[in-house]
């Protein structure tokens, strides 16, 4: 397997990008969320799922990724209800500890 370049990597930014289609997703939060016994990764504003993962773990984990690149600003952690658990802010991502109040 080869070794990513930064173009690779940006080429990748550009198509998650694409994929959120709107102008406003930049600014969007994203929401996990239990759906159908899976747990889902959805972009306020969006009509479908950005990923769609077995474990609620996986599932932040796939959106602290799009933080983490710079796509998104925070993310909002539902519980099975669809009660707010948490949320974490970009400055408080990469430290699952560190979360906002809603």
């Amino acid at each position: 397997m080869r070794k990513k370049t930064s173009s690779d990597i940006s080429r990748a930014k550009k198509a998650i990008a694409k994929r959120m289609n709107s102008t406003t997703a930049k600014m969007a939060r994203i929401h996990v969320i239990s759906q159908q016994s899976k747990w889902a990764v959805i972009v306020e504003g969006s009509k479908r799922a950005y990923r769609v993962c077995p474990t609620k773990e996986g599932a932040v984990k796939s959106a602290k990724h799009l933080v983490e690149n710079g796509l998104k600003k925070e993310i909002v952690i539902h519980k099975k209800d669809g009660s707010v658990e948490r949320q974490l802010k970009t400055t408080s991502v990469a430290d699952d500890k560190a979360t906002v109040s809603p």
